[in-house]
């Protein structure tokens, strides 16, 4: 195993053999650092905000990535024992180093983890200026800090996409704002937990399907698709083009 501090010294530099793996990894990184900022807001249990590696997969990661990051220490994985959607999870949590991953096989974050995938995170304006996004000044506007591929919220009023101002509310409008926020704050992750459920832990998914039917007509242009994923749980969101 690498010593886990010097996985976090210089993450992009060249030569030191994480460079390719920096990339890679960099397609995850929102989703691992935004379950582990939900589970720490709510109070809440790491694994009951573990993720499935099928999401890890669908967005690009292998098995074998899933193996180093095993065998260098930065995640735990374990095998979902409890019935689905009961809370509090159950995990059969795996020995390391993991090298085959059973049906329901979740992970979360080590501290150590979660540490680099900070750093990823910190670090990759360097590789690729503008990634994270940024605000922008006037519609049509292309900052260095808005050319990529994400959304911008502004926090208040104006969302942002590709350097255009898809809307600004005129109205109070506190889901639609809810979801934007949940969204902002971990970087735009393809999904993340359906902020309204904080509010009211009954509701069966009404107050999304709502603010998300809004967010998608409220746009001009039309340039981002949201949507409710199981079945209210979960809130995700694309673009168009």
């Amino acid at each position: 195993m690498s010593d886990p501090s010097s996985l976090q010294e210089g993450a992009f530099a060249s030569g030191n053999g994480l460079e390719t793996l920096a990339l890679d990894f960099l397609r995850v990184a929102d989703l691992l650092l935004n379950a582990r900022v939900l589970a720490e807001r709510e109070n809440r249990a790491i694994w009951d905000y573990a993720l499935e590696i099928d999401d890890l997969l669908q967005v690009g990661l292998t098995h074998q990535h899933l193996r180093w990051l095993s065998a260098e220490g930065l995640t735990e994985f374990g095998v979902e024992t409890g019935q689905s959607g009961r809370s509090p999870r159950r995990f059969r949590v795996l020995a390391r180093p993991v090298i085959s991953f059973p049906k329901r096989t979740c992970c979360v974050l080590t501290p150590c983890g979660l540490n680099f995938f900070r750093r990823l995170n910190g670090e990759r304006n360097g590789l690729w200026p503008g990634l994270s996004g940024g605000p922008v000044t006037s519609r049509g506007s292309r900052t260095q800090s808005t050319m990529a591929d994400v959304p911008y919220w502004d926090g208040t009023k104006k969302l942002y996409f590709r350097g255009t101002l898809l809307h600004e509310f005129k109205q109070p409008a506190p889901h639609e704002k809810a979801i934007l926020q949940a969204f902002q704050e971990p970087g735009w992750p393809p999904y993340v937990t359906n902020p309204l459920l904080m509010v009211d832990p009954l509701d069966r998914g009404e107050k999304a399907a709502n603010a998300v039917k809004k967010l998608n007509e409220h746009q001009a242009p039309q340039l981002l698709t949201f949507s409710v994923i199981d079945r209210g749980q979960k809130i995700g969101w694309r673009p168009k083009h």
